[in-house]
């Protein structure tokens, strides 16, 4: 089972928030794929991503990317409050990685699980999108540890009757990325 994971949220909250669910991800077993929450230099807890010198931000995007693309899942601790928007956008980058999984010349390779979880989730339309979506974190980490599916594999094709009721019924649309079509099987 694919257990690679990069757990996003709030700067303000990586304290009392994300760290302890990296902590229990990894007594359940997960790899983590960056702990930004300990990284030395690259943010200063009393001061805004604007404030930092331009080698530090690259980084620290270069880490945050990187770390993203070598997951098999993606969660984001929807923060509680208005801002972070490093988080917003790093979700934002692996449902772009989900969606060209396995498309040569696209970004990404694999298919990643995306969820997203606590009581704003619904702070971006974007999450509408996201199957996987929980009003608290602990619901999400149970769905983690105990109900998730396998990775499924993006590059396996729907049979002729499904594709064919797809067509009829999404107006020639292939589904988006994580919606299974009426076979079960994924795109």
């Amino acid at each position: 089972m694919k257990n690679k994971i990069y757990i996003a949220g709030g700067w303000d909250e990586r304290v009392t928030v994300v760290r302890p669910y990296i902590d229990k991800a990894l007594r359940a077993g997960f790899t983590i794929t960056l702990d930004w929450t300990l990284e030395e230099g690259i943010k200063d807890a009393d001061r805004g991503d604007s404030l930092l010198v331009s080698e530090v931000r690259l980084r620290a995007a270069q880490m945050d990317s990187r770390a993203i693309n070598r997951a098999d899942i993606f969660w984001l601790l929807a923060p509680s409050y208005k801002g972070s928007s490093g988080s917003w956008w790093e979700l934002g980058y692996a449902m772009a990685l989900a969606a060209n999984s396995g498309v040569e010349g696209k970004l990404g390779g694999h298919r990643k699980d995306i969820i997203v979880s606590g009581p704003n989730w619904k702070r971006s339309i974007f999450t509408e999108l996201i199957q996987n979506r929980f009003d608290t974190h602990e619901e999400a980490f149970t769905f983690l540890t105990t109900e998730r599916a396998p990775v499924r594999d993006y590059a396996q094709k729907p049979c002729n009757g499904c594709l064919e009721n797809d067509r009829a019924t999404r107006s020639l649309q292939a589904p988006m990325p994580g919606i299974p079509h009426t076979c079960g099987r994924f795109l």
